[in-house]
């Protein structure tokens, strides 16, 4: 949402009624300031939003807007609220529109400010913003934000950003790097986001060009300043707003910021207007407050330290008013959709100074062309829309208080057509996929076993590869988006490998990684201690790839085992972080009789088991869901805190079973869940057969529903792939391919096994699921299938059957397989997994799909 400066509208509903006294031959108060915005380049056909509310009274408030609209021949334009200080118009030809502003304090006018609108037939080209300059600390991440990109047709646009930007001098454009010496790099250098690590000092420019699908934009360039030793910090203390008197008002500095990371102090003054007795609770903390005891303007002022250094200060302006008060409208923030699905708004954010109660009038104002769709407005705080076209759409919210229309608050929706199925060239040296090998010097086995990325786009990857000495090293791999290996991690390799984590001298392996809201990596798996046994593992890295010294004790890493009591195998399969940071392990560990126990262990953001967890002991385990050994495969917590883990069982016929369990979140069995209430439910023989089911993969929908991707042998001792749908009270559920699961044949040219080991869904509700099929040679094949909401293959996916196969030899004798999927924000696929190459060795691979 766009902020105004509040204390400058006031009143514009009442405009009409002041504009009578507004002639001629009234006065020109020079003490009022109209402010019209700044000129325009638009298309014929978009809404026209002019913006009068930086204008300002030195004495007081703008009583009342008086706009003029000056129309190129044969136009029919018409203000629209044309008496508020943000009236818009739809030019409906070519040419320029000149509109004017005058705003009064209800006995004087300003003097005119004049504002030029060019409107232009076909595709306008789109204006590129870089973000504003910044001085940072060396050694830092730097992030760059394009977002205010423009596109005067409301195009999509993309982004490309560089650090070898043009410099335009007085005879050539000329081509100039970073600082000399620097080996910064852009990460996600085709998004609106990009980040670089000022590796020393110096002036970086980063460059913008966007493309509307059909014209670049010029270059916007941004300059960032690196600078060893200690920064001033920023000081930012809010918003100005406009308040009723007899107001709290609560004050908020928690946006200033230091770029070294150092702690701030807090120092805030308040000027008050002559006779208030209004005081500040508070002057030392981030978040005072003060009340408005009389009309006039508060002004307050916010200087931080960083211990060493003030920074400049910064002032916010409150206005308090007797009386009623505009209301303000919040239309949510923006967000990025999956062409197809439903838009929920929230107007929920709005207010009135004065408290009274809001009505809410949404309205369409842009949409892409070929749209035709509508505003559910069934709940008027929070509509819906379905966007049924790709582009983007501008949606505006005006509140009433009864009385006054607030100033119109706009969202941007921007709908993009989810993945078709398709390598995405763009990445891999253009072929759509990267592979890796001899990691840890052995010339064995590369595998990839998890995916994730980064808010940046960055792709990490963690697995194992086989040394020189033939054992396990756990790797931990960092890719650009573009499928470069990130030379800025695991000093400078771009991986990171780590052995020995258990004192032995034997295998390291990870199944599984997570990324904290620091976006800290979190890896997990075993070791083998010097007895031979595994140990369950919890590595911790930092963004640079280096294990961090903040966990574990000083290692960066934490190692647990005989979780169930045993002297055998304790392993971790698949790790989460909760909103508090606490880490979630499930896995297995021996008991005394040698049987695998579901393990769950929780530990803090340090490194230590959380003792409020499992009666004390910071894990739990559970042994005899079927009468057998339990394994738990994958985890994930619920809206509500409730642990989730899928995996397979052995019945008393010592065969698997797939298994849901839930736990509390304090480590006990939900009572409420299950057919039985007895806190799991299970499930067998999906495809036929008397043999093997297990969960592979857990993920929930938007609505709380529970998916599980797993495997299940048919009557010929063979395995299909099977996707499970339950309730969140864990029954299944019968609207999902009519029994509540599905059954996936072999996609690969024969009738064998079909695997399924990863599961995701977007936002639209499409279920993304990866595995391996084998051919008829028989060698395995990657495969993702997308499935829509009720189970049955979607069409619109890989060339209309519903899946891709990947074999990239094309004679179909060579093996690939997938062990772990993504999705980034704009719904690409990324997947990984291995491939055998020619010497029948196990490569890394990284898929990515469009």
């Amino acid at each position: 949402m766009k902020k105004k400066l509040l204390s400058l509208v006031l009143l514009g509903l009442v405009a009409g009624l002041m504009l009578s006294g507004c002639d001629s031959d009234e006065d020109i108060d020079v003490n009022i300031f109209a402010n019209a915005g700044e000129d325009q380049i638009v298309a014929t056909g978009s809404t026209v939003n002019l913006d009068g509310s930086a204008s300002s009274n030195t004495f007081g408030g703008i009583e009342a807007y008086k706009w003029t609209l000056i129309l190129p021949e044969g136009s029919s334009a018409e203000l629209v609220n044309g008496a508020t200080a943000t009236p818009s118009f739809i030019p409906d030809v070519e040419g320029s529109y000149t509109v004017q502003l005058i705003v009064s304090n209800g006995i004087n006018d300003s003097s005119p400010d004049t504002v030029i609108v060019t409107a232009i037939k076909g595709n306008i080209a789109p204006i590129a913003n870089a973000g504003p300059d910044q001085i940072v600390a060396t050694g830092h991440t730097v992030n760059l934000d394009g977002r205010a990109s423009s596109d005067a047709n409301n195009d999509l646009l993309t982004y490309r950003w560089t650090l070898s930007p043009p410099v335009y001098s007085s005879t050539s454009l000329m081509l100039t790097p970073p600082p000399d010496g620097s080996d910064a790099v852009l990460t996600g250098a085709t998004t609106d986001t990009p980040s670089f690590i000022a590796d020393i000092d110096g002036v970086y420019t980063a460059h913008l060009i966007v493309n509307d699908g059909a014209v670049n934009s010029g270059a916007d360039p941004v300059f960032i300043t690196a600078l060893s030793g200690n920064i001033p910090p920023v000081a930012n203390a809010g918003p100005d707003q406009l308040v009723a008197t007899e107001t709290t008002i609560h004050l908020d500095g928690s946006a200033s910021f230091d770029a070294n990371d150092d702690s701030l102090t807090y120092r805030w003054t308040l000027t008050a207007p002559i006779d208030s007795k209004a005081v500040l609770d508070d002057r030392t903390t981030t978040t005072p407050s003060f009340k408005s005891d009389i009309e006039g303007k508060y002004t307050v002022e916010l200087v931080v330290n960083d211990g060493t250094l003030n920074s400049v200060a910064d002032r916010v302006v409150i206005t308090a008013l007797s009386g009623n008060i505009p209301p303000v409208a919040n239309a949510g923030p923006d967000q990025k959709v999956v062409t197809g699905s439903t838009i929920k708004f929230d107007g929920s954010a709005s207010y009135d100074a004065n408290g009274s109660i809001l009505s809410y009038a949404w309205t369409i104002t842009s949409r892409p062309a070929g749209s035709v769709t509508t505003l559910d407005l069934t709940s008027p705080v929070s509509p819906t829309l379905v966007a049924d076209f790709n582009g983007i759409y501008i949606i505006s919210l005006m509140v009433n208080d009864g009385s006054i229309n607030s100033i119109a608050d706009t969202v941007r929706i921007t709908a993009t057509t989810p993945a078709t199925g398709l390598l995405d060239t763009t990445f891999g040296e253009g072929v759509g996929f990267v592979v890796h090998n001899n990691a840890a010097s052995g010339e064995v086995e590369d595998i990839g076993n998890a995916i994730s990325l980064d808010s940046t786009g960055r792709v990490y990857v963690t697995g194992y590869n086989r040394n020189t000495a033939g054992n396990l090293d756990m790797v931990l791999w960092r890719y650009t988006e573009d499928g470069v290996l990130d030379t800025t991690f695991g000093d400078g390799k771009g991986f990171a490998i780590h052995n020995n984590a258990a004192g032995g001298n034997d295998d390291d392996v990870s199944y599984a990684m997570a990324l904290d809201s620091t976006e800290r990596i979190y890896v997990t798996g075993y070791s083998r201690n010097n007895t031979g046994e595994a140990d369950m593992v919890i590595w911790r890295y930092t963004d640079s790839g280096l294990l961090d010294p903040t966990f574990g004790n000083g290692h960066g890493f934490v190692i647990h085992n005989d979780a169930a009591g045993g002297d055998g195998d304790d392993m971790g399969y698949d790790i989460t972080i909760d909103a508090t940071g606490k880490i979630y392990v499930t896995g297995y560990s021996q008991n005394a009789t040698q049987e695998a126990d579901m393990a769950i262990w929780r530990y803090t953001d340090s490194g230590l088991l959380d003792t409020t967890f499992g009666n004390g002991a910071g894990y739990v385990a559970y042994n005899g869901a079927a009468g057998g050994n339990d394994v738990g495969r994958s985890i994930i917590l619920d809206s509500t805190g409730r642990i989730l883990i899928t995996g397979a069982i052995y019945n008393d016929a010592a065969e698997t079973d797939m298994v849901i369990w839930c736990y509390t979140d304090t480590g006990s069995l939900d009572s409420t869940f299950g057919d039985n209430s007895n806190g799991f439910t299970i499930h067998n023989s999906a495809a036929g057969g008397d043999g093997e089911d297990v969960g592979h993969a857990i993920t929930l929908d938007s609505t709380g529903r529970i998916y599980i991707i797993g495997r299940s042998q048919n009557d010929a001792q063979i395995y299909d792939l099977v996707v499970w749908r339950y309730t969140k009270a864990g029954i299944l559920d019968t609207t999902f391919d009519t029994d509540g699961f599905l059954i996936q044949p072999n996609p690969a040219g024969s009738n064998d096994e079909n695997k399924g080991n990863d599961i995701t869904i977007d936002p639209a509700g499409r279920i993304y699921v990866t595995g391996q099929s084998r051919n008829i040679s028989p060698y395995s094949e990657m495969v993702i299938w997308r499935y829509n909401d009720t189970g049955i293959l979607d069409t619109s996916f890989g060339g209309s059957n519903g899946f891709t196969v990947f074999n990239n030899t094309g004679d179909e004798t060579n093996s690939y397989a997938s062990n772990s999927i993504t999705l980034d924000p704009d719904g690409k696929i990324y997947v990984t997994g291995y491939r055998k190459n020619t010497a029948l060795e196990s490569d890394m691979i990284i898929w990515k799909y469009k």
